[in-house]
């Protein structure tokens, strides 16, 4: 058994001024649904037997800050496809560049700014901590 889903196959939809920051995302759920954006991102609740909640593709504009929000308890995977990014997590400033992957641990604190000159382009994986 498997479940096929391309970002072509879902709606994107566009949010501003994220958790306090500033600017323009763009976001297609593929699989999955992320729990803080039922009603704003159409998602997939029965997708995942595991406790991998979603997967979705992220666009932010040149300038745009998702501000400083916590995940007390689960964990996320950013794997950077296009663009630069600055996160600062649990108050440390990390410098992202197209190929990254990072992790934010369980009970983390973080933010992300494109402060490249082209749309960040980039993959979350998000997992329920037990």
């Amino acid at each position: 058994m498997y479940i096929k889903r391309g970002v072509s196959e879902v709606e994107q939809i566009v949010a501003q001024d994220l958790f306090g920051g500033h600017g323009i995302v763009r976001g297609r759920q593929v699989l999955g649904e992320d729990s803080a954006l039922i009603g704003v991102l159409p998602g997939f609740p029965d997708d995942f037997d595991s406790g991998i909640n979603f997967i979705h593709e992220t666009i932010m504009d040149v300038g745009t800050l998702v501000g400083t929000h916590p995940h007390e308890n689960s964990e996320e995977v950013y794997f950077f496809i296009e663009g630069n990014a600055k996160m600062i997590v649990d108050g440390e400033t990390v410098m992202i560049q197209q190929g990254d992957a990072i992790l934010t641990k369980k009970g983390s604190t973080h933010s992300i700014e494109n402060v490249g000159d082209i749309p960040l382009r980039f993959m979350v994986v998000e997992g329920q901590v037990k």
